[in-house]
Order: structure tokens, then sequence, then C-alpha cells
């Protein structure tokens, strides 16, 4: 046994199975950003079954010392153009900032894992850990919003999404 110290090492962990599983989420980890290397972003979205709580969470911290978390966003849905297999853009808002970003993932680069939920439902993970991340910091102020910065971050992205049904053009092994 080796033990390695690091310094500044970010580390993440997340688990989105409980008593009632979610028939649909968006997770990504952001980091490696080119613009700003010590920056992350952290999102989950999860719908619930009829009759269950949806979440959302995103977390957003850059080198320029903003830190900002969000409960309640908005994301777009799988019927939009921007809500596809492989693809999450979203917008927050939270006091005078606003976080507009997007995670997309090749289906052809992705894994996909079919497993079955705390309640006996099939349920198929599309995983890309080279997904590409592109993110907008707004400040707003006077009635507009002004571009504060923007993050990009390509094959450095872990992302998943989860749902009833498998993506056709993702290669499952388990």
């Amino acid at each position: 046994n080796h033990r390695i110290k690091r310094a500044t090492a970010r580390a993440h962990q997340a688990h989105l199975w409980g008593p009632r599983a979610h028939d649909d989420w968006s997770w990504f980890l952001a980091t490696g950003f080119r613009e700003d290397k010590r920056a992350y972003v952290h999102g989950l979205r999860a719908l619930p079954r009829l009759g269950g709580r949806g979440f959302t969470s995103l977390v957003y911290q850059d080198g320029h010392g903003e830190s900002l978390r969000f409960s309640r966003f908005h994301s777009k849905r799988m019927a939009t153009e921007d809500q596809q297999p492989g693809v999450w853009s979203f917008e927050a808002s939270k006091g005078r900032y606003v976080l507009s970003g997007r995670v997309s993932a090749s289906l052809q680069r992705m894994v996909g894992a079919a497993v079955t939920d705390p309640e006996g439902t099939e349920r198929f993970i599309h995983h890309g850990g080279v997904a590409d991340c592109t993110l907008e910091l707004y400040k707003r102020g006077l009635g507009r919003k002004k571009l504060e910065r923007t993050l990009t971050a390509k094959g450095s992205v872990a992302f998943q999404q989860g749902t009833r049904m498998p993506f056709e053009d993702v290669a499952f092994y388990v």
C-alpha cells in the first residue's frame, strides 16, 4: 500500500439511488477549463416518477473567488433541440448572477450500463468521461446582464444521463 497526498486535489462522489429512483437524470462534474484551471462546476437534475419529488443542484466555483450554489434552475427538457441524448443545457440564476451552460458528449464515446433500481425497474445509464462543457457567467444590474466570463472544457468533463430507455448509439457493456 502506498499513500499519496495531494494538497490541491478535488474529489467528488454522487449517489442517485435511494428508496425511490428517478425516471430521468443528468449529472456532470466539469474541471479542466481552458480559461481557469481552478474552476469547477457540479450539476445534477433528477426528474421524479409520478407522485415523487425531483431535484436540481448546481455548484459553481472559479479562480476569481466566485462561489455560487443554485438549488433551482431551468433545465431544457429532452424534447428541445438542446436537450437530447448526450446533451444537457441549463440556465441558473441566484441574486445578481446567471449561469448558462451546455454539457455534451458524443454518444459513440459514451458507455452504457443497464441496471435495476431499488424498486425493480430497469434503468439505462449513459456515461461519458470525455465530455465537453461551455459555461457563461453573467452579472445582472440596471435591468441588463453583463457577461463576466466564459469557461470551456473539452474532453475533461464527467457526464452521465440516466433514462428508462437506452440511447441507440451507446454501446452497453453491463
